[in-house]
């Protein structure tokens, strides 16, 4: 895909509201207004206009800066995690490519969550990595070499 130009970068990002947007985000946002977050591409622009669907409170207890620091990796292991799994204490998460961020995001969580944690790894070295994450069962996947 490639984006119209002239372009603005940026995904996800957490946002400070301008002082006149308060008064219709105060009842929305968890905090009590002021700090948010929103989905869309742009981000990294001064300004930037979104929609109401694009735009979620910052949880309570995630300071701005927290928010900003979690990156697309946490967001779209969330995604799979939580949103489309749904996974539940008890049950067990098998997390491919358990060492990239995606994959160190999605052990974390699905840990949290109270989910078993097996994660796949590509080479033998990478095994002391994913246990240091909460991976309850590294599994060694060597490459396929093609035929």
């Amino acid at each position: 895909m490639k984006p119209a130009f002239p372009v603005s970068l940026g995904g996800i990002s957490p946002a400070s509201l301008l002082r006149d947007q308060m008064s219709f985000w105060a009842d929305r946002c968890s905090d009590g207004g002021g700090n948010l977050g929103f989905g869309r591409d742009g981000s990294h622009a001064e300004c930037v206009a979104v929609p109401e669907s694009a735009v979620l409170p910052l949880p309570k207890n995630l300071g701005f800066e927290e928010a900003a620091g979690i990156g697309v990796a946490y967001i779209t292991a969330w995604a799979a995690i939580v949103n489309a799994a749904q996974i539940q204490a008890g049950e067990t998460a098998l997390i491919l490519g358990t060492t990239g961020a995606v994959g160190r995001a999605a052990a974390r969580i699905s840990h949290k969550l109270g989910a078993r944690v097996i994660g796949t790894v590509r080479k033998a070295s990478d095994i002391p990595a994913a246990t240091f994450l909460p991976v309850d069962e590294p599994v060694l996947v060597p490459p396929v070499k093609p035929e």
